[in-house]
């Protein structure tokens, strides 16, 4: 009796165990290029389909060497900042590229915003045919001594973007954790103003307790404002940024125009927009 008991449960355990993995298993299919050598480094791509909900996303991660740095989005007046083209893909369209939260680096005669080691940006789009490739051109700068330009190409093409990676999708869920959040009333920059003398001015809401708040600004096109620095003697949850555009610059490029933020803490990072008011 007790043997057909252990049958009968052995039974039901096969019969259900692959129909319980069916229902639990993603529906997306995901793939990872090969590393290629990018100077200070080295970089890869990976990508997650979903083709039931005709999307693609995934990342294009950094490995960079000890010492090295590349930059964030707004790289300065002289920096080369992470460019993505991915028109030569078939049957995609990225539409959305995110960076996640950056430092600000110190090199001798220069500071800016940017990465070191392990970075992942990450990418989103969607699938127009029955055969999607992805292929990828990447330039960015990357820093020691000096900085240089780095290129690299890569591709994933249809049969390897119907295989099934657990790794990468796992990858993805991480790389998605070190992006930043939306602004919210608590954590986010609620004002922007620019003076007749090129200074601009940032008024911030932190968490009460903060003390490490940092504020990093992506101008429109052709400005270039220095890195914004906190007033001294600030407490409770109000912040004041500071930060200058000189005295070279258009007023009407800066001034009506939506500015792109981040803004972090020591254990948080938000991004949102403000409308730079005279």
């Amino acid at each position: 009796m007790k043997n057909m008991k252990l049958k009968r449960g052995l039974f039901f355990l096969l019969a259900v165990t692959p129909l319980a993995f069916a229902a639990y298993s993603p529906p997306a299919h995901s793939a990872s290029s090969g590393w290629e050598d990018i100077g200070g480094g080295k970089a890869r791509l990976v990508a997650v389909v979903h083709p039931e909900e005709g999307r693609i996303e995934g990342f294009v991660e950094f490995a960079l060497e000890e010492g090295w740095k590349t930059y964030w989005k707004y790289p300065g007046d002289s920096g080369i900042a992470p460019e993505f083209d991915f028109s030569q893909s078939s049957g995609v369209a990225i539409d959305q590229i995110s960076f996640p939260a950056p430092k600000f680096i110190r090199i001798p005669g220069s500071s800016f915003a940017g990465y070191k080691g392990d970075t992942r940006f990450v990418f989103e789009g969607a699938i127009g045919g029955p055969n999607p490739s992805l292929s990828l051109n990447l330039m960015a700068g990357v820093c020691k001594d000096i900085c240089i330009p780095a290129m690299a190409s890569f591709s994933i093409d249809a049969a390897e973007l119907e295989a099934s990676d657990v790794r990468s999708m796992l990858e993805l869920d991480e790389a998605r954790e070190h992006l930043p959040k939306s602004a919210t009333g608590e954590l986010g920059v609620v004002h922007g103003t620019l003076a007749s003398d090129g200074t601009l001015t940032f008024d911030a809401q932190v968490p009460v307790n903060t003390d490490d708040a940092q504020l990093f600004v992506m101008p429109p096109a052709g400005l270039f404002p220095t890195e914004p620095q906190a007033e001294s003697g600030q407490s409770g949850t109000a912040r004041v940024f500071t930060s200058s555009l000189g005295s070279d610059f258009v007023r009407d490029e800066a001034v009506g125009q939506s500015w792109e933020y981040v803004l972090t803490t020591g254990s948080e990072a938000v991004t949102g927009r403000v409308e730079l008011q005279p």
